[in-house]
């Protein structure tokens, strides 16, 4: 039987859960970049924050859709 979804791994030496990441995405794709808050919260530097909510960390994580801005000139 074939999956629906791929399977989400992250390392092992990671400190943040997989929940975490999705919150961050979430959080910095609604326009949350306090970094420095979100890294407190999260117990991980600033650069982790910033390399997890682009993409460039947990890559096997699915980013979130954008969302639209439809407000009118």
């Amino acid at each position: 039987m074939q999956r629906r979804y791929p399977r989400i791994q992250i390392d092992k030496r990671s400190k943040l859960t997989v929940e975490q990441i999705i919150e961050a995405r979430m959080r910095y794709a609604r326009g949350d970049r306090n970094f420095v808050a979100m890294a407190r919260e999260f117990g991980v530097s600033r650069w982790a924050i910033i390399e997890t909510v682009t993409g460039h960390n947990h890559k096997s994580v699915p980013m979130p859709p954008p969302l639209m801005n439809w407000s009118r000139p």
